[in-house]
């Protein structure tokens, strides 16, 4: 078995995400995962922001999270990216980000919970995830995040383009 996150933290598998069985219809899509049985903690940020790239020019739906050229808001745009490491969020998922309205910020569900091991803004690495009020992205490096905007769908920007920064964590302590 290849690297893994510690403790009681979301866990990566070369195996892609199954949804629960009530799961049907459109907001079912799931990103394959695209890491080996002994993907290294490198191949999984590497997948996640590669992932992420691949939804840049995805317009913004929200609550949407569906494959890239299709729509996805902000958290379905993380969560999609955390699938191509297999990583699975069990409640959250796209089925339930549609519909279920305590779902509709799950940037800041996660947030509030610590789903994510929490890091210094000021130590942010690629593949770090950052928070905004309302708002999440995945930092890329030298002060650049991956995003999903109203109006504007998935870009590469500045991290202080969305507002102010409220946090930041690691899904790949």
């Amino acid at each position: 078995m290849g690297y893994q996150t510690p403790g009681s933290y979301p866990k990566v598998s070369c195996n892609s995400v199954q949804l629960p069985s009530y799961c049907t219809g459109y907001f079912t899509y799931v990103t394959p995962s695209r890491i080996p049985y002994n993907a290294s903690r490198q191949d999984c940020i590497n997948a996640f922001v590669q992932r992420a790239r691949e939804y840049i020019g995805t317009r913004y739906i929200e609550p949407w999270s569906s494959w890239p050229g299709d729509a996805v808001d902000c958290s379905g745009l993380v969560l999609q990216c955390l699938y191509a490491t297999g990583m699975d969020m069990g409640w959250y998922n796209p089925y339930n980000h549609r519909w279920l309205p305590e779902q509709t910020y799950n940037s800041m569900n996660w947030y509030r919970n610590n789903t994510f091991m929490p890091v210094s803004t000021s130590a942010m690495q690629r593949g770090d995830v950052v928070y905004y009020q309302g708002h999440i992205g995945i930092y890329i490096g030298n002060g650049r995040i991956i995003d999903s905007w109203p109006g504007i769908g998935v870009t590469e920007r500045s991290v202080n383009a969305p507002g102010r920064v409220i946090g930041a964590a690691r899904p790949f302590a």
